[in-house]
């Protein structure tokens, strides 16, 4: 039964050395050259097929006047939250989507394009 010394004291005693590292490879490589060229291949194939995905953000600032009742608050608080409602609904309307289709040059129509867009509204307060 072999008696395990502790750690090793030269690099030599690790098992491998550079020149057996060197042999290994010599030998292997064709087959670590063609999986190298079969991965880039792959992912290069996985690229060009994948079809590009556009996004867009904006932010808007929407205020209203902080004197006044509570209920004048609240009522301004309201406005402010359907008039972002509104912008957010003009993203999918003709007059905003035709010129995108004019620019991009894409194939499609407006209502075509509205289907394939996505639009929402995270709202933030702040209160000074």
């Amino acid at each position: 039964m072999p008696i395990i010394s502790g750690p090793p004291k030269r690099l030599g005693d690790l098992g491998l050395d550079l020149l057996q590292y060197l042999r290994i490879f010599r030998r292997n490589w064709v087959l670590i050259a063609s999986i190298t060229c079969l991965g880039l291949l792959i992912g290069g194939a996985a690229s060009l097929l994948s079809k590009p995905t556009y996004t867009a953000e904006t932010q808007l600032f929407v205020a209203i006047q902080g004197s006044g009742s509570v209920q004048e608050l609240q009522q301004g608080n309201t406005f402010s939250q359907a008039r972002v409602q509104s912008y957010v609904k003009t993203v999918n309307t003709p007059i905003v989507l035709q010129p995108v289709i004019d620019q991009m040059r894409l194939d499609t129509t407006p209502s075509e394009l509205s289907k394939r867009v996505k639009e929402y509204n995270r709202l933030k307060y702040r209160f000074d």
